[in-house]
């Protein structure tokens, strides 16, 4: 997998969030989007994502040397980000049995692999929207992280979750690195971006 970004820019209105951004990422990079809020980084991850359209520039996408539409990108990639939400009404394995519908699991994982790695009951009857928020954030990296794609988004990954909770992502996205993109949106947090071997100040392109 490969990513190639031609020039890219993004205005709202008159202003211009970030432009000329020129950049080529390969497989088995970790590449951190920092900046302060409001400067950009959920935006950035939203075009390289396809659920924005950069108002300049292009972004290719190739697999195997072959070009993949932008309309198709979404079938390589997996997203966790404080906009997206699972659904509130219904237990951690309803939601979980939902999310493998959309996106198969890495190295034939099932359901109750999930449950396991986030120490939570087989039989829990719990809604979700009676955990806190700590375990709402981990079950939603825990399904992008172990989603079987080459691209993995993580925006501000660290949010809600306490120390014990910032271990476990840490140990958890080490494990499941490999032969993938990754990008992580963050406020220039080493708790989030340690592994990460590219820095890129969204503020520079300004």
């Amino acid at each position: 997998m490969k990513i190639i970004l031609e020039n890219i820019g993004k205005q709202y209105k008159n202003d211009w969030i970030f432009q000329h951004i020129q950049s080529e990422f390969n497989i088995n990079q970790s590449i951190a989007i920092v900046g302060p809020n409001g400067s950009g980084k959920s935006t950035f991850i939203n075009i390289i994502s396809g659920h924005t359209i950069p108002t300049s520039g292009n972004i290719s996408y190739l697999l195997n040397s072959k070009q993949i539409k932008q309309e198709e990108i979404y079938q390589h990639l997996s997203v966790c980000s404080p906009y997206i939400e699972l659904i509130e009404e219904f237990t951690i394995k309803e939601n979980i049995n939902w999310y493998v519908t959309l996106k198969k699991l890495k190295n034939n994982l099932n359901i109750y692999d999930v449950i396991n790695l986030l120490s939570i009951p087989k039989n829990d009857t719990k809604k979700l929207s009676n955990y806190s928020s700590g375990i709402k954030q981990r079950v939603k990296l825990a399904l992008s992280i172990l989603s079987d794609t080459p691209i993995l988004l993580l925006d501000e990954p660290c949010a809600n979750l306490d120390a014990a909770g910032i271990k476990w992502y840490n140990d958890l996205i080490s494990m499941h690195s490999l032969n993938r993109i990754i990008f992580i949106s963050s406020n220039n947090n080493p708790s989030e971006i340690a592994f990460c071997s590219k820095k890129i100040e969204i503020t520079s392109f300004k």
